[in-house]
C-alpha cells in the first residue's frame, strides 16, 4: 500500500518584479508547490503576472496574509519592508521565505525569528549559496583534509552598477541596510558553511568621489572587511559596485597547506584546484571534485619527493591542476538552487524532524556579521582627510 503524497504547499508571492517572476517560473514545476496568489503595489504588473500564471491577484496585502488558502509567503520586496511583512505573515500562521537580508536590523531579526519559533513556522532567508552543487564539493574537499588545513580565504566581488542609478534604494542604508547587509550576507553564510563560526574584526568603506544620491548623500560603492574563522583562518570580503555589466565578475579562493581552490562568478559555476599531492590523494580529490579536465603540472619521475611547509614535512608525487564546472547555464544553476532551497524548507513543513541545510539561525547570524561589518566600516576614517 502506497502512502498518500502530502498536499502541495500553497505559495503566494509578495513582489512581482523581475526576480519574483523568475521565482514563479522556477517553482511552478515543483510537485510539492501550488502557485496560488500574488500581490504587488503596481496593479498593472500584478495583473500581468497573475493572468500569465492563472493565479489569484490580491490588491490588499493584509487580506492575502490572512487568507486561509495560502500556506507559505515569499517576500521579494526591498529590504526595509521585510520585517513588517514577515511579522504579519507569521502572526497569521504562514510559513515565510524572505529574500535576503532577513531584516536590516538585529532587533527586527530577533523578533521575526522568535515569532517563527513560537508559532512553529518555517522562516528562511533566501541564502541560496549552500545549495550550489559546487559548494557541497568544496565543503567535502575541506572536510576530507586532502589539501591540509585551510589557511586563508577571500571573496572579491566586482559588480555591475548599470541598473543602480543615483535614485535607487540600493544606495540608501535605511532602505537596503548597505552593501554588507543587502549583498554581503550571501558570502558570509557560504564561508560559514565551509569554514565554521567566525567574527568580523575590521572593515572599511569608500564613497564614490564627486557623486551623490538623489537626496544628496555619499554613494558608498565599495566595502571591505576581514573576518577570522575557527582555527584562526583569516578571510577577506570585498564588494565594489563600480563596473559595467559586461565586466561584472567575482572570484573566491581558499588557500590550504597543500594547494588552493578558486571559484568563479557570484553564484560559483566553475573552479580550479592547484595542488601538490600523492597519487592516492590525487585519485581521492578527483572523486570529490569531479573535474572535467586535469593537468599534471609537475611529475617527480615516479618518485615521491619531500616538501616542507607550515613546520611540517610530507611527501608528494606531483603538482596537479584540476578544472571543472557545473555543466549548466547560469540561469539553470540559479533556478536549481532556488528550487533546492524551497524543497528543503517544504520538507521541514511536511516533517518537523527534517534537518535543513538552511535554518532561521543562518539568516540571523549572517545579518549579525553584516551589521558588525557595517558598524566597523562607518567608524573607519579615510587616511586622506
Amino acid at each position: 500500500m502506497t502512502q498518500d503524497r502530502p498536499a502541495p504547499i500553497r505559495y503566494a508571492l509578495v513582489g512581482c518584479g523581475g526576480f519574483g517572476r523568475f521565482c514563479l517560473d522556477q517553482y511552478k514545476s515543483m510537485a510539492e508547490v501550488e502557485i496560488a496568489a500574488a500581490f504587488d503595489i503596481d496593479k498593472e504588473l500584478l495583473h500581468q503576472v497573475t493572468n500569465e500564471h492563472q493565479i489569484k491577484a490580491f490588491h490588499d496585502l493584509s487580506e492575502m496574509l490572512q487568507s486561509h488558502d495560502i500556506d507559505l509567503v515569499h517576500i521579494v520586496t526591498p529590504p526595509d519592508s521585510h520585517a513588517k511583512i514577515t511579522l504579519e505573515a507569521l502572526e497569521h500562521g504562514k510559513h515565510v521565505l524572505c529574500e535576503k537580508p532577513l531584516t536590516i536590523t538585529l532587533d527586527d531579526a530577533q523578533r521575526v525569528v522568535e515569532l517563527a519559533n513560537s508559532k512553529n513556522r518555517v522562516l528562511a532567508a533566501n541564502l541560496i549559496m549552500r545549495y550550489d552543487p559546487l559548494s557541497l564539493r568544496v565543503k567535502n574537499l575541506i572536510d576530507s583534509g586532502i589539501l591540509g588545513k585551510p589557511l586563508h580565504g577571500f571573496f572579491e566581488n566586482y559588480a555591475g552598477d548599470e541598473s543602480l542609478g543615483p535614485d535607487h534604494w540600493f544606495w540608501k542604508p535605511e532602505k537596503s541596510g548597505g552593501i554588507f547587509i543587502e549583498h554581503g550576507v550571501h558570502f558570509f553564510d557560504l564561508f560559514k558553511y565551509w569554514l565554521g563560526d567566525f567574527k568580523i574584526v575590521s572593515a572599511q568603506q569608500s564613497a564614490r568621489p564627486n557623486h551623490q544620491t538623489d537626496d544628496g548623500r555619499p554613494v558608498i560603492d565599495q566595502v571591505n572587511c576581514a573576518a577570522i574563522f575557527r582555527d584562526y583562518i583569516p578571510v577577506n570580503f570585498y564588494h565594489g559596485f563600480t563596473q559595467p555589466h559586461r565586466l561584472d565578475r567575482q572570484e573566491m579562493r581558499i588557500v590550504f597547506e597543500h594547494g588552493s581552490i578558486r571559484l568563479f562568478e557570484w553564484v560559483p559555476n566553475s573552479y580550479e584546484v592547484d595542488c601538490i599531492l600523492t597519487k592516492k590523494e590525487f585519485e581521492q580529490i578527483q572523486n570529490i571534485m569531479n573535474p572535467q579536465s586535469f593537468d599534471i603540472l609537475e611529475s617527480y619521475d615516479q618518485n615521491e619527493i619531500t616538501v616542507h611547509s607550515y613546520h611540517k614535512t610530507y611527501t608528494v608525487d606531483g603538482r596537479y591542476l584540476l578544472k571543472g564546472d557545473v555543466q549548466m547555464s547560469k540561469t539553470d544553476l540559479y533556478g536549481t538552487m532556488l528550487r533546492s532551497l524551497l524543497a528543503d524548507q517544504i520538507a521541514k513543513i511536511y516533517d518537523p524532524s527534517h534537518e535543513r541545510l538552511l535554518t532561521e539561525a543562518n539568516g540571523f547570524n549572517t545579518l549579525q556579521a553584516a551589521v558588525r561589518a557595517t558598524e566597523l566600516a562607518q567608524e573607519h576614517h579615510s587616511p586622506f582627510t
